[in-house]
């Protein structure tokens, strides 16, 4: 959407003109890595914020450099092994390894029951090569016999087209984006297991893919298996809605004042606050 053209105009300059020009609004765009603010993804996302107070937007800080860019292990490592097709929604925690402080944060609030750690069924030939992809690696690393989804009607796009049909998380970085496809399918989020562990080659689990999302483990996803895959994927993660929340809540309070008066004390937390997102 960045650098979508209609009419000769982007089209993010076409909304921002839009509202500026009929509604009165000052408006600002911004496109925002969500592992700048602490979530393990690199992940990002165009923000269009608006204000009738005649004064610059505030954009959040970033709190973490690059090389603080919190892991997919610091992310997931504590949650309990599971295989494939796990199918119970409700298991009780059991911590495998001393917490980090994102594990905290995630499972704070928690009741000592952990949901949505349910996984994908994988047929024989996924999970062979699940095992030879190294963390990183993608369909396109795996042996001509493993690399089934090749075109046989056009072999010269075989790369092109499925060069990441598969794609193993790497333990020790963030993780790429988690997209909306996840509802239909995880293979471009395989799990990092190591053939040396306790961990089964599979794909992540949808409360796998909330953490990289950072979505608190008190969060539950309701309805069908895949729709909750659908729910995670699609939204902004959290802790980057926050930072932008909390960057724009002054102007929301002066903006509140000013239209409706002064706002009672403690009020606040009441406010329908809105801010408008897509991906980019």
């Amino acid at each position: 959407m960045q650098y979508y053209q209609s009419g000769g105009e982007r089209l993010i300059d076409t909304i921002k003109n839009e509202l500026e020009s009929r509604s009165g609004y000052l408006v600002d765009s911004r496109v925002l890595m969500a592992a700048d603010f602490g979530v393990p993804q690199l992940r990002q996302r165009l923000f269009i914020i608006g204000n009738r107070l005649g004064k610059p937007i505030t954009w959040p800080t970033p709190t973490h450099q690059p090389e603080e860019y919190l892991s997919v292990w610091e992310a997931i490592s504590d949650l309990p092994v599971v295989g494939i097709k796990h199918r119970n929604d409700e298991i009780p925690y059991i911590t495998r390894y001393e917490l980090t402080g994102y594990q905290r944060q995630m499972r704070a609030g928690c009741d000592g029951v952990l949901y949505n750690h349910q996984t994908r069924w994988h047929n024989a030939a996924d999970l062979e090569a699940f095992c030879l992809l190294q963390e990183g690696g993608r369909y396109i690393s795996l042996p001509d016999e493993f690399r089934r989804y090749d075109s046989k009607s056009h072999p010269e796009k075989r790369n092109e087209w499925f060069k990441d049909r598969y794609r193993k998380l790497i333990r020790t970085e963030p993780s790429w984006t988690i997209e909306a496809h996840i509802g239909k399918d995880t293979y471009r989020h395989i799990y990092p297991n190591r053939n040396d562990g306790p961990e089964s080659p599979r794909t992540i689990s949808v409360r796998e893919a909330a953490r990289l999302q950072s979505f608190p483990d008190r969060f539950r996803f309701l309805g069908a298996f895949t729709r909750q895959f659908h729910q995670v994927g699609n939204a902004v993660p959290p802790l980057l809605a926050e930072a932008v929340a909390e960057a724009i809540l002054p102007d929301v309070e002066t903006g509140m004042v000013a239209m409706r008066g002064v706002v009672p004390e403690g009020d606040l937390e009441k406010a329908d606050l809105t801010v408008e997102s897509a991906g980019n």
